[in-house]
């Protein structure tokens, strides 16, 4: 039988204000998801691993940043470094725990396009982070107004 995998992208945070209001709700996700399906495989973004493991949960692998010094540790970055770590592990189904307002659907785009069955765990609603670090994961607006400008210039990150 195939391993299946968690795959859980962190949302908003910053390193003065912490992990923010998005994080915190889907670090529970991930908590609620793992005790469902013991056995499987966790992987985590940044912001989510500190609220995991104060709930003694502990990722199997952990991506904290990019692998080019300096460069800014976006979705596609973590999915690369994700993705390198599954397919090591045999892994072909992951769920996918990320924001649910557009997050989600670019996550498992990226995802489908490394070669993963994904199934998106339903999350419920989960806040935006007003103290954010990158300006398009405070509002509703700002991240919808950040879709639209990858989309016409395939910009990421800063």
């Amino acid at each position: 039988m195939a391993q299946k995998a968690i795959v859980a992208y962190s949302f908003g945070g910053s390193p003065v204000h912490g992990p923010g209001p998005a994080n915190r709700k889907l670090a529970i996700v991930v908590a609620l998801r793992l005790a469902i399906g013991k056995g499987a495989i966790l992987v985590v973004q940044d912001y989510l691993e500190a609220l995991l493991l104060t709930a003694e949960v502990r990722p199997d692998l952990v991506v904290r940043k990019h692998r080019e010094e300096g460069k800014f540790l976006g979705t596609e970055e973590v999915t690369s470094q994700y993705a390198e770590f599954l397919r090591r592990l045999g892994v072909s189904e992951v769920l996918l725990i990320a924001h649910p307002f557009l997050h989600w659907r670019k996550c498992k785009k990226l995802l489908e396009a490394e070669g993963f069955s994904v199934k998106v765990v339903t999350t419920g609603k989960v806040p935006f982070d007003p103290f954010s670090e990158g300006w398009w994961a405070r509002s509703r607006r700002n991240l919808f107004l950040y879709t639209l400008l990858q989309l016409a210039t395939g910009r990421q990150g800063r």
